[in-house]
């Protein structure tokens, strides 16, 4: 019996790189390549509100992240129109994280838009300095019919 409890715990010591915490490689921060929304139905992916974002996204050796993006071309506002437009145009965030084997938990405890609030299940790729992270599949509140889509988010190192 000690035999196989000493295999089984060599085991677990071999593995367990192998679903090692991801954190630690994530450090730095990126640069926003493309924000894509995927449809479930097999339409062709496009643009989150179909336009081009950028932005930056941080992730600290602590373990909180930060996240800034916009639609390019946004302009100053000159009226209260103008001013609650612009709130539909970017997206900024910041809770804690910890990504492994393939799986990221973001808590989410500021947002520009409060209902992104709270825990949020990320898959992601780390691929060097290439990350990619989807969203959960889930109706979409902005579209017509409210679509199943999921987010597809890019990015590329650009601070270690």
């Amino acid at each position: 019996m000690r035999k196989i409890v000493a295999a089984a715990l060599c085991l677990l010591l071999v593995a367990a790189p192998a679903f090692a915490n991801d954190n630690a490689k994530l450090v730095g921060t990126w640069r926003l390549v493309s924000f894509d929304m995927e449809f479930q139905n097999g339409e062709p992916s496009r643009p989150f509100a179909g336009q081009k974002w950028f932005g930056y996204t941080i992730f600290t050796p602590g373990g909180r992240t930060m996240s800034v993006w916009e639609i390019e071309g946004r302009k100053a506002a000159n009226t209260d129109e103008e001013r609650a437009a612009l709130l539909r145009t970017v997206n900024a965030i910041t809770g804690t994280y910890r990504y492994e084997g393939g799986t990221g938990h973001v808590v989410v405890d500021v947002a520009s838009n409060p209902a992104q609030r709270g825990a949020q299940t990320r898959g992601y790729k780390l691929d060097g300095n290439r990350l990619e992270v989807t969203t959960t599949w889930a109706p979409s509140p902005t579209l017509p019919g409210a679509p199943v889509t999921r987010s597809l988010v890019r990015f590329e190192r650009v601070v270690p």
